[in-house]
């Protein structure tokens, strides 16, 4: 699906724009993730490349795609309809010249470098328009009805791998690919961070993550079911990690410097009980065209803005949540909201956030 003439020629100025302050001929796009950030297309064959199978050229004049014969008439026709492409260039595919070399006769002898090589790239990405609103918009409440629904069907003796399988396959109904696909029940969601799943059958709890992928964007969320009554515990330490989720949430707004809120987030797990908690998983971060674009972490400078989105996935031992949203005029959006799932409003820092309970069956 190719993006609108709009939103083409919106990126095509973002590029330009960063052509200039650079002091760039022209860059050469050739990661998958830039390719569909630029187009909309699916620019691949083999879906776990980084590497785009084809190249686009984007100079102060012109953009041109760059294809070996095998894809060049497929990409034009299908994934690429409609976009103003200004030349296609379409190489034999056993023709010994590289891509490269095509690059270096549009550039003409002037400086230019690919998009790996441009570091600043990547940051082109990361303030979504409009479309990309909506279409995360509609992304989000498809996976959290996802979610409900696979909730909604576990029962014990369910394996890990039959509940990640339903959550693909129901997933792939709605046009969402699940990347990352994590499945924990009972001592597991104690034991693994990043619980790939297994045989193993539910007892009583279960934990299910995604990163669903739908039209280049992540959304990444987590939801708990038990079955019976939970111990004390395990209410403790969930009701803790949602303090600890809306601590973060209070503190993502515009302006608001990395390295800070992942100190704010450290002295939430603290003030919860928890202290330690954060040293065995990452807190989350950036999200959009990756599941993770950076993460808060010591160091990292980077300032948010509004129209960006962000995933946090605050983790206690046997308990986690997660949900993606976006900075918006108002404050925040949570992207993947609770429709069937049990809620809890849950409050820091003056602001009160509706979140997923655990789902007791």
């Amino acid at each position: 699906m190719a993006w609108s003439h709009t939103e083409w020629n919106e990126k095509i100025a973002r590029i330009r724009e960063l052509l200039e302050k650079e002091q760039l001929s022209g860059v050469f796009i050739t990661k998958g993730v830039n390719f569909t950030w630029l187009t909309g297309g699916r620019p691949y064959v083999n879906a776990a490349a980084e590497n785009a199978c084809a190249q686009i050229w984007v100079d102060r004049q012109k953009a041109v795609l760059v294809s070996n014969n095998i894809e060049a008439q497929r990409l034009t026709e299908e994934e690429l309809t409609g976009l103003p492409l200004d030349e296609v260039i379409s190489l034999a595919w056993h023709e010994a010249q590289a891509p490269t070399e095509i690059a270096e006769k549009l550039a003409e002898g002037k400086p230019w470098k690919t998009d790996d090589q441009l570091a600043s790239f990547a940051t082109l990405r990361w303030t979504l328009n409009e479309f990309e609103i909506d279409r995360y918009r509609a992304l989000g409440k498809d996976a959290a009805k996802l979610m409900e629904k696979v909730a909604e069907g576990l029962a014990p003796g369910h394996t890990e791998q039959q509940i990640a399988t339903t959550l693909k396959r129901e997933g792939l109904a709605l046009g969402i690919e699940a990347p990352v696909c994590l499945i924990a029940v009972d001592e597991r969601c104690y034991l693994r961070r990043h619980p790939l799943p297994t045989d193993k059958p539910l007892e009583k709890m279960a934990m299910l993550v995604i990163s669903g992928l739908r039209q280049g964007l992540y959304l990444s969320l987590t939801r708990m079911v038990h079955f019976g009554t939970p111990a004390e515990e395990v209410l403790a330490r969930h009701k803790a990690v949602l303090q600890v989720e809306a601590t973060m949430l209070a503190a993502t707004k515009a302006g608001a410097i990395a390295e800070d809120v992942f100190s704010i987030t450290q002295s939430a797990y603290e003030k919860a009980g928890f202290a330690d908690q954060w040293q065995f998983h990452h807190q989350g971060g950036l999200a959009g065209y990756q599941s993770r674009e950076y993460r808060i972490q010591p160091g990292n400078k980077t300032a948010f803005a509004a129209n960006q989105a962000f995933a946090w996935n605050p983790t206690i031992a046997g308990v986690k949540s997660e949900d993606t949203v976006i900075i918006g005029q108002q404050g925040i959006e949570i992207l993947s909201p609770c429709q069937k799932y049990p809620t809890l409003e849950v409050t820091a820092e003056g602001e009160t956030f509706i979140r997923p309970n655990l789902w007791v069956r």
